[in-house]
């Protein structure tokens, strides 16, 4: 006869196993030849989940074709492949008092087309977090990612503006219960990135503190809104980074649980590293970029029944820069490109619950 902890562990799997396959066609009115097709896939496998010690392996394929410039050669599909291969260990005590995770990915970003060969590189992620539940709704968090960017397009296609690099970001804060409705997330920390530039003219490091303040109130059962302030880094294929201020809003709303209608707003700065062309000069008409983006987005899904719904969605992105990119045109010669745009999309699907 068994423990009781050795019971409760007969009653889970050993192991559980999810998987996805979407794909999504694009015509574009005013430019036909870059008309094509998206693909996405992804794979997780838990061994001995919900116990103290499990081990997470994932994969995420990607083929993705928006377009992110006007001025280029005719037929170009802005096509890219993306593929994420993870490995994550988890650790808990009895009860989840405490939550250790420690990961690794690799991350490939692949351009089909050669004017963008530059960008293709592989991307290692090293991840370790902790959660101390010390209340029954409240936890200290930290969470730390060190990510090793490794360019290798064509030697003739390097650039400056792409360099190798570290990206270092470690966080702590408190994620807790006010009452039963209202909740709070704070974190506060460090980034730095630090880059191997092809010239010393043109480098880069970049140090900030990081943080992100969160409130989330349940105002109904089925009416929930959160809204916060995030400032954090990224890796960028031009400049090598960006840095991010941001103020975001969202609302759900569930009415007689088969209308669900949302909504996410925001706001924020974004300031790029500097911005160089093939020859070490500057790439646009300024030393540096900055952007104020709005992104709204609108959701809106009737279910007909638990496994089947059909749903809606409005995207807009407004990108507003005084930046221009001063770009070389053979038998044109340089041509000033705005960086700024707006962008609508518009969705319409079907949900399928399994």
């Amino acid at each position: 006869e068994g423990s009781g902890e050795e019971g409760h562990d007969a009653g889970l799997p050993p192991v559980m196993f999810r998987g996805g396959l979407s794909g999504s066609f694009y015509h574009f009115f005013n430019d036909e030849n870059r008309t094509n097709m998206e693909v996405d896939a992804d794979l997780e496998l838990t061994i001995l989940p919900r116990r103290p010690f499990s081990i997470v392996l994932a994969n995420t394929f990607g083929r993705r074709i928006r377009p992110f410039t006007e001025l280029v050669a005719e037929g170009t599909t802005f096509a890219r492949l993306q593929n994420d291969d993870g490995v994550r260990f988890d650790f808990q005590t009895d009860g989840g008092v405490l939550r250790v995770s420690a990961g690794y990915n690799i991350f490939l970003n692949y351009f089909e087309d050669n004017p963008f060969g530059y960008g293709n590189s592989l991307r290692h992620s090293i991840t370790l977090s902790e959660t101390f539940r010390f209340l029954p709704q409240t936890a200290i968090i930290h969470d730390t990612t060190v990510r090793i960017i490794d360019f290798f397009g064509p030697p003739g296609l390097r650039t400056p503006e792409v360099n190798d690099g570290i990206l270092v970001r470690t966080r702590v804060g408190l994620n807790g219960a006010i009452t039963p409705e209202f909740s709070v997330l704070g974190m506060v920390g460090y980034g730095a990135g630090f880059f191997d530039p092809h010239s010393p003219a043109v480098e880069q490091e970049f140090q900030s503190v990081v943080a992100q303040v969160e409130a989330r109130w349940q105002i109904l059962p089925n009416v929930r809104l959160s809204f916060g302030y995030d400032r954090d880094f990224y890796p960028s294929l031009i400049g090598n980074f960006y840095r991010m201020d941001r103020g975001y809003i969202r609302t759900q709303f569930l009415i007689d649980r088969v209308f669900l209608l949302g909504a996410d707003v925001s706001l924020g700065y974004f300031e790029f590293g500097r911005l160089y062309d093939n020859m070490g000069g500057l790439l646009g008409t300024g030393a540096d970029r900055e952007d104020i983006r709005f992104l709204g987005s609108l959701f809106a899904e009737y279910r007909f029944t638990d496994w089947l719904g059909v749903n809606a969605t409005f995207n807009y992105r407004g990108t507003f820069t005084d930046y221009q990119y001063d770009i070389a045109i053979p038998g044109m010669g340089p041509i000033l490109d705005p960086a700024g745009f707006n962008k609508f999309q518009v969705w319409l699907g079907v949900r399928v619950f399994y």
